[in-house]
């Protein structure tokens, strides 16, 4: 099954869940120490880059620059949701839980923007806290040159597709420095 059918998939499984307070989520973000990008997409599609972050507190988290589609009416900062991370082929694939850490500003157009391209300020995404397991899967997937395709899908239905920018080693070596941090 293509990336593209999931896609079809994740959209018709509709997880949307609100939290009134996001604010763990909402805090990490704030404690990013630093990342390193590990997907973008700058051409045709819509803007985005995906960044494997350390905290202050060495936890590791990927975040998700974009702009999500639709009304803007139903974001809210610390709304949650679940969305896949796809590393080329759809059998790698890792669901994780995501909150919208920061939302972009709002369009001119009285809230639906469904024309995502070249717009300043995007919106940020945060994963839960990965795991080693986790990490070292994203690892092995990004292998020894950046895959040809990484894709998140799924959140308040999101789809983007970007290009690996980081190998398996780079991934491996960042994690391994946010831990002797």
């Amino acid at each position: 099954m293509s990336i593209a059918a999931a896609w079809v998939l994740a959209l018709a499984t509709d997880t949307h869940s609100r939290s009134p307070n996001g604010a763990d989520s909402v805090a990490a973000i704030q404690s990013v120490s630093r990342k390193i990008v590990i997907a973008e997409n700058n051409e045709d599609q819509t803007p985005a880059s995906l960044y494997l972050a350390c905290t202050t507190s060495a936890a590791r988290h990927l975040l998700l620059s974009t702009r999500l589609p639709g009304p803007r009416d139903d974001y809210r900062k610390g709304n949650k949701d679940d969305a896949f991370l796809y590393v080329e082929t759809i059998e790698q694939k890792m669901d994780l839980k995501w909150t919208l850490a920061e939302r972009g500003k709002d369009d001119p157009w009285g809230g639906y923007l469904f024309w995502r391209k070249n717009l300043d300020e995007p919106d940020t995404l945060i994963s839960a806290p990965l795991t080693g397991d986790q990490i070292a899967t994203i690892s092995r997937w990004f292998g020894h040159a950046p895959p040809s395709e990484v894709s998140i899908i799924g959140f308040l239905e999101t789809g983007v597709s970007m290009t690996g920018k980081a190998t398996g080693k780079a991934i491996a070596d960042f994690d391994a420095s946010c831990s002797a941090k």
